[in-house]
């Protein structure tokens, strides 16, 4: 009996010390929730206890928080403060008119390398010379290439191909610093394509002078300064090469010709376009085993 009847009290109690709660929650709502505002009317307010100030609600707006744009990534940075001179290998000055070596030694002083490698999700090579620092000038090897660093490498120094505003604020930095390395990229790859015997050959020569103690590997390439629309810097055209030719062996090539290509489409789109109806042309010099 009296365990029903404590029951009862229980029950009671919990419907009477709920019902404040419910109709709390209920004025809430309805105070919190809304109105249709007309266009002569002013949008509604919250009823706050008197000496509070009213805070006028705008269901436009209404759970819109102030955002600021983020900070650009440590490499669109380095887009976007690239010097034209800079002492960045060796404290060796590099202008604008340098090769590729030259390229990354202004980017290295905007960007250093050791910071490149820690945002990469693997090790730029698998074997070579290379330790913290990169061998520049190794005659006897060089550095193989991860495949890993280089699918990532071809998309992330490129940012700009998918930031439409980056890309307008480095256009002009593109084209006096880096285009005319990567158009005699494009065109020395090109013409390499044309002559997959060529390339075997001089690979083959290049692969025994670094590793079977064979020629000094800068005689053979001696024979490589004449590659056709490639431009009439003969050393450039012959590092580039030899740059080329190196990926070659590494098996990289084609993953670094792709990430040229969407360079030159995300810079230089026209010029690229105009180059599909050129028909490519085998290197002009040919040197013998």
């Amino acid at each position: 009996m009296f365990h029903g009847a404590r029951r009862g009290i229980v029950v009671g109690m919990s419907r009477v010390a709920f019902a404040p709660a419910r109709a709390i929650a209920l004025g809430l709502a309805l105070t919190l929730t809304p109105a249709v505002v007309h266009a002569d009317e002013a949008p509604p307010t919250l009823s706050l206890p008197s000496g509070l100030k009213a805070v006028p609600l705008n269901p436009v707006n209404l759970g819109e928080r102030p955002t600021t744009a983020p900070p650009p990534s440590p490499i669109a940075s380095a887009w976007l403060t690239l010097p034209e001179s800079a002492a960045g290998c060796d404290g060796v000055v590099e202008g604008t008119g340098g090769g590729p070596v030259a390229l990354f030694c202004r980017a290295s002083s905007v960007l250093a390398w050791k910071d490149l490698v820690a945002l990469a999700p693997a090790k730029p090579f698998a074997r070579g010379p290379h330790g913290d620092a990169l061998v520049l000038d190794g005659a006897r090897d060089f550095g193989r290439y991860d495949p890993a660093f280089v699918r990532w490498a071809t998309r992330a120094l490129i940012p700009a191909a998918t930031d439409p505003s980056l890309r307008s604020r480095t256009q002009a930095l593109y084209e006096r610093q880096v285009q005319a390395l990567a158009r005699r990229a494009f065109l020395v790859e090109k013409s390499l394509s044309a002559a997959p015997a060529w390339v075997e050959r001089e690979a083959g020569r290049y692969r025994s002078a670094l590793d079977d103690g064979g020629p000094d590997v800068w005689s053979v390439a001696d024979g490589w300064g004449a590659i056709p629309g490639a431009g009439d810097e003969t050393a450039l055209v012959r590092m580039t090469t030899m740059w080329w030719l190196r990926r070659h062996l590494d098996g990289t090539r084609p993953l670094w010709s792709d990430g040229l290509q969407l360079l030159l489409k995300t810079y230089d789109g026209a010029w690229l376009a105009a180059q599909i109806d050129v028909r490519a042309t085998p290197p002009a010099t040919t040197t013998s085993p």
